[in-house]
């Protein structure tokens, strides 16, 4: 979707003469609107009535109700609550969805993203008018305003990775985060949350059983309803515990329709990543599935910026690239959509609240802090870094909410701290951590002493939902929709009703999915050791790889100070690869 809504611009470029693709493309409506679906395929529903418009992307049902294979169906009772209402209502709505209602008469506009929604939508206003879209470099190029770097959000950029919430990285040009409502009425903007986890918190808490026998059910509904809207699709299959219980239910409709399930994966030719390819490879034998193997080049500072200048928006890791090719390819097969595992580590648990519950153990076995402090530096004398000693300095900092070690504050995707301490003062950085646990706040995350639910949920609202949505971007370039099935709001309700002694079980993440997992696979496949995963990034960044002219190129700026690139391109770390990413967003719209 992209589009505008307002009352000058449209006829201002509909009598354009010098501009032949404006002139194409911002046509004027006798109601000062336009908004069209680029893309549409369907997993896209539009329903026009009495010059109103209604659009919902993903997929959208009634709470209790039957599945829809028609959108409309849902899209026609929501005008129709409208009519009596005149607002958009979204409560009992379930799934997975961005919903757009425009009404030119009464000059308003309602765009929603339900909470876990695995969609972008973006906007900004302007005196022409409102612009919005799911594309994010479509809305700021647009909008024909000047362009310009959001530098309040740089050190988040650089710390997690990813601009998340309201914020992009172009100033003034603003994301609908998920459960967040705008509307636009006569010229005037409002944009407020309306939808949190506590929606889905019930008074009942699921014991194991329970868990278990829930989210079966629910992913057993979930993927059906998927494939009566998009049978043309594949499992995005890694090998882990994740996309492998995605496969299992996935296969178990696909024979029931005496069709054979379908799966893919993108892999990179390179010794790091043999790993990879193996643990998939392990996944397709045990499934035995339909498998496409894509191939993925080395990465090239071309096609970083043509998907720059596709998508506008940052990745939060090298593979995240490699999610355009995979696209591409789905599309000449003719596969309308895949299936990701995205956000099952932070609904359902990652080594995050482990580290937590093990340091709390020690803290209580060890009241005393000295001993403590005492006992970890003895024990990283004899073996650096060992993981003891760092559950023993964690259990002196678990109600510290400021330590930058402490894992609500970390990315699951690395920072390298010591560099960004050259980049920021301690206290941008300690304003970036409090920002991040007040919008756990927000999203009505429920509050344990230990931080287990906020340490998962952080990184499902902060990485995980904002890494869905940069694939799905991506796939709908390509003309190919993402469906991440742990970013519907029925899975969301499952993982939030886990009680926590079986939510979060020390020494074992995802207890509740590795169970499920074993009621469709061997043990000794589910039991297997995790194969290690790695990208030549490094090695890339260095003296003879394929991006070492580009990182040597990486322009000067404010927020760098003297020597720091220097000693970057000196040992490469994370930080460089961020600084490149940034350096070629840069080129591509602020230059």
């Amino acid at each position: 979707m992209i589009g505008y809504f307002g009352a000058i611009l449209a006829k201002e470029k509909a009598g354009c003469s010098t501009d032949q693709q404006a002139k194409e493309t911002w046509v004027a409506q006798s109601k000062d609107y336009y908004f069209s679906v680029e893309g549409a395929n369907s997993c896209t529903a539009t329903l026009e009535c009495d010059g109103k418009k209604l659009v919902s992307l993903g997929i959208v049902r009634r709470c209790g109700q039957p599945f829809h294979r028609d959108q409309k169906i849902v899209l026609e009772e929501i005008l129709a609550d409208y009519e009596k209402s005149g607002e958009l209502k979204i409560k009992g709505l379930e799934g997975s969805f961005t919903v757009l209602l425009a009404d030119p008469v009464k000059e308003k506009f309602f765009l929603f993203r339900n909470v876990v929604g695995s969609t972008f939508a973006y906007y900004t206003q302007t005196p022409q008018g409102l612009f919005f879209g799911n594309n994010l470099a479509e809305v700021a190029r647009k909008s024909h305003q000047t362009l310009r770097v959001n530098e309040s959000q740089l050190p988040i950029f650089f710390i997690y990775r990813v601009v998340p919430d309201s914020y992009t990285l172009f100033e003034n040009v603003f994301r609908i985060h998920p459960g967040e409502l705008l509307l636009w009425e006569q010229g005037r903007l409002q944009v407020r949350r309306v939808q949190t986890v506590a929606d889905f918190l019930e008074s009942h808490k699921t014991n194991e059983k329970e868990s278990i026998d829930r989210t079966e059910a629910i992913m057993g509904e979930v993927l059906r309803d998927w494939n009566e809207f998009a049978p043309q699709t594949a499992v995005l299959l890694s090998g882990g515990v994740d996309s492998t219980y995605l496969q299992v239910h996935w296969n178990r409709i696909k024979q029931e329709a005496s069709e054979k399930p379908k799966s893919v994966a993108v892999t990179l030719d390179h010794p790091h990543t043999q790993g990879d390819f193996d643990y998939a490879m392990s996944a397709v034998k045990e499934c035995r599935t339909e498998h496409q193997n894509v191939r993925q080049s080395l990465l090239s500072r071309e096609m970083i910026r043509e998907i720059f200048a596709q998508t506008g928006e940052m990745p939060n890791h090298v593979q995240s690239f490699y999610f355009w090719t995979l696209a591409a390819e789905m599309k000449k097969v003719g596969l309308d959509a895949g299936i990701s595992g995205e956000g099952a580590d932070g609904l359902f648990g990652s080594g995050g609240p482990d580290n937590l519950q093990a340091a709390r153990l020690l803290q209580k076995k060890y009241p005393s802090r000295l001993l403590r402090s005492t006992m970890a530096g003895f024990g990283h004398l004899l073996k650096p870094n060992n993981y003891r000693s760092k559950l023993l300095v964690l259990s002196n900092h678990i109600d510290d909410l400021s330590w930058e070690e402490h894992p609500l504050n970390q990315a699951a995707a690395f920072s390298d701290f010591p560099t960004v301490h050259r980049l920021f003062s301690k206290e941008v950085i300690h304003d970036v951590f409090a920002f991040r646990q007040a919008k756990i706040k927000d999203y009505g995350v429920p509050y344990d002493p230990d931080y287990l639910l906020w340490t998962n949920l952080s990184g499902y609202f902060f990485e995980g939902i904002n890494t869905a949505a940069y694939w799905g971007q991506m796939f709908l370039s390509n003309r190919v929709f993402l469906y991440s099935p742990f970013q519907d709001s029925r899975i969301i309700r499952v993982a939030s009703n886990i009680d926590l002694p079986a939510h979060f079980v020390p020494g074992n993440p995802k207890q509740i999915l590795k169970k499920a997992l074993l009621n469709h696979v061997s043990p000794e496949f589910a039991n297997r050791p995790k194969l290690a995963f790695g990208q030549p990034i490094f090695e890339w960044l260095s003296p003879g790889g394929c991006l070492r002219e580009a990182a040597e190129n990486i322009a000067d700026y404010p927020f760098m100070p003297n020597n720091v690139k220097q000693d970057l391109l000196d040992k490469p770390n994370w930080i460089l690869w961020t600084l490149l990413c940034f350096d070629l967003w840069y080129k591509e719209f602020i230059e």
